[in-house]
């Protein structure tokens, strides 16, 4: 199989696949990065010894060279071309970070030994960019996400695929709008997030689809943390997450699957106080349970100060029944907030 390095993901699915496995034996430590004869050099196939070995230089590009001790050793090197449309998307985020009065470096390499596209240096986050064109696994995004941090750099990941990457929902990362041409940067403010920014709102448990009640098989009276999109632009991203407003969380759903999404703070807090733990993202994430294995969280959306109940005092003449206080002093009708919530369908996200 022939490996394209002009071309960003070289050459299709299953090349990129390549060298996917090839970063991944790298993000474990393997002291060996290719066995010679695992790839080939095209233009000397007929020589002797034709052999190539693989390496990540400083600004994060793969390199293919002859290995040393043979006669072609240091004769020349293939590098990877990256994208004018990943260059674009790494601008875009830049613009929008430095908009901010941030400090924005590209291709920053850290002591860790990875090199994210671009570190914006905010307010209370030094937030790592990783924007992944090609295919790559949850594994290997989770291994750099992790080298990153120790690092003191929190990467969020920016995919731009027709459907979901992998890696979303397991490392801080979003999807954006697929439609969006970078055949030339892109306007402020006109690229939006389709996946990977939430937000939580409280859910009665019998209107939660396919609900995992730990209580009762068939669901329980109580009010649990669910979740469902929120609108944003990418330039919210490069804004407000370096200042600390928008954060990664670990969501759990009843049946104990964990998911990462990226928040608003407040939205994090609110999570904490209904399950009544907390939300951080561990600096090493464990591998997900199955759905047979022990993982199911007690039901504690009603613990504590935020206990679901009724206000007899609070009546919504509109629907017809009594308003709930899931936060001390703020009144909530659910029929309210989903006819509020449908209003808003359709309007460009709004900056919070």
């Amino acid at each position: 199989m022939t490996l394209d390095f002009g071309d960003v993901d070289f050459g299709g699915s299953e090349q990129a696949a390549i060298i996917a496995d090839w970063q991944a034996r790298r993000a474990v430590g393997r002291r060996t990065l290719a066995d010679e004869g695992e790839f080939i050099c095209h233009l000397h196939r007929d020589h002797e010894r034709p052999s190539l070995y693989l390496r990540q230089d400083k600004g994060g590009q793969i390199v293919a060279a002859h290995w040393p001790g043979a006669e072609l050793a240091g004769s020349h090197e293939i590098v990877h071309v990256v994208s004018d449309e990943h260059r674009r998307q790494v601008d875009y985020l830049q613009r929008a970070g430095e908009s901010e009065g941030f400090e924005v470096k590209t291709e920053v390499h850290l002591p860790t030994m990875v090199t994210p596209d671009a570190v914006i240096y905010g307010s209370q986050v030094q937030m790592g960019v990783e924007v992944q064109r090609s295919a790559i696994t949850a594994t290997l995004a989770k291994a750099r996400t992790t080298k990153a941090r120790h690092a003191g750099v929190l990467p969020v990941w920016f995919a731009d695929s027709q459907s979901d990457p992998r890696w979303l929902g397991h490392v801080p990362g979003v999807r954006m709008n697929p439609k969006t041409s970078w055949a030339t940067l892109p306007h402020e403010r006109s690229v939006t997030v389709v996946s990977g920014v939430r937000e939580i709102v409280p859910r009665h448990c019998q209107d939660m689809h396919n609900s995992q009640c730990p209580r009762r098989r068939y669901g329980c009276n109580q009010w649990h943390a669910d979740h469902e999109p929120r609108g944003v632009w990418v330039d919210d991203l490069a804004a407000l997450f370096p200042a600390g407003q928008l954060v990664p969380m670990l969501y759990r759903t009843l049946g104990g699957r964990e998911q990462v999404f990226i928040v608003t703070s407040g939205d994090k807090a609110r999570y904490e106080g209904m399950v009544g733990r907390p939300a951080d993202l561990p600096l090493r994430q464990p591998a997900r349970l199955r759905r047979d294995q022990d993982g199911r969280i007690d039901c504690t959306a009603d613990a504590g100060a935020l206990v679901v109940a009724t206000v007899a005092s609070r009546y919504c003449e509109r629907h017809n029944k009594w308003m709930i206080e899931n936060v001390p002093g703020s009144l909530y009708c659910p029929s309210c907030f989903r006819e509020d919530k449908a209003a808003r369908l359709g309007r460009p996200p709004n900056r919070f």
